[in-house]
């Protein structure tokens, strides 16, 4: 309870994926489908803005992961960021 996640928890869904390691992974699968055609992404609920600017978003993963076309995973953005906000370069 409390979590900005749960007014979406008919579309945000727990997934455990087994990993060839044998070492079991949990994602929060959306709706990507929908994501796409609709623009909105349901993820986003889980966007942290206080201590970063971190937006939570759908990912398209494959079927590899979730072996549905129609699910994505929610995730944050990893791209590496230098201190003065700017991205990496081949320097």
């Amino acid at each position: 309870d409390g979590s900005p996640l749960q007014a979406h928890n008919d579309v945000l869904k727990p997934l455990s994926v087994p990993r060839k390691s044998g070492v079991d992974a949990c994602m929060l699968t959306c709706n990507l489908t929908e994501t796409k055609s609709s623009g909105v992404d349901q993820c986003n609920a889980g966007s942290v803005s206080e201590a970063s600017n971190s937006v939570m978003s759908c990912y398209d993963l494959g079927e590899m992961y979730t072996g549905d076309a129609t699910l994505g995973a929610c995730g944050y953005n990893c791209t590496a960021m230098l201190s003065d906000g700017s991205g990496c370069t081949e320097e």
